[in-house]
């Protein structure tokens, strides 16, 4: 985890990133698990959109963002709420399995599923004329 405080510039932003390296589902060595990766990701950020958007007002920021071989997990705002963001993020991750219905998980991950299969088939449509 990285975490610099502006104590130079007196601007009271901050900026966390944490890092998960994992081989869980053999992450950064076969497709299946890249896309496991982003179908997880994208669920991730769709269940927290509420949350974040309430956190969008007060300029606090908040991303599960897939990459290679790791998860990274970015929060950005105002030092003084950054503590307590990043817990009540982390927390609500962690409970989201008990926090929702699984009709609701479901309807999550089908509307992801749909986006991302729409997202790579245009991809392809556009190589294919290029």
């Amino acid at each position: 985890m990285w975490y610099k405080k502006d104590d130079q510039f007196g601007r009271p932003k901050s900026f966390v990133s944490l890092k998960v390296y994992t081989q869980d589902c053999n992450l950064g060595r076969s497709p299946d698990a890249r896309v496991f990766v982003n179908v997880w990701a994208q669920v991730q950020n769709e269940f927290l959109r509420e949350f974040n958007y309430m956190a969008n007002c007060a300029n606090l920021q908040f991303e599960v963002q897939p990459a290679y071989d790791s998860v990274n997990f970015v929060w950005s705002g105002f030092n003084h709420t950054m503590p307590t963001y990043i817990e009540e993020s982390i927390q609500k991750l962690l409970k989201m399995q008990e926090e929702t219905e699984n009709d609701q998980l479901e309807d999550i991950f089908d509307q992801v599923k749909e986006k991302l299969m729409s997202d790579w088939k245009n991809l392809y449509f556009e190589q294919s004329y290029q």
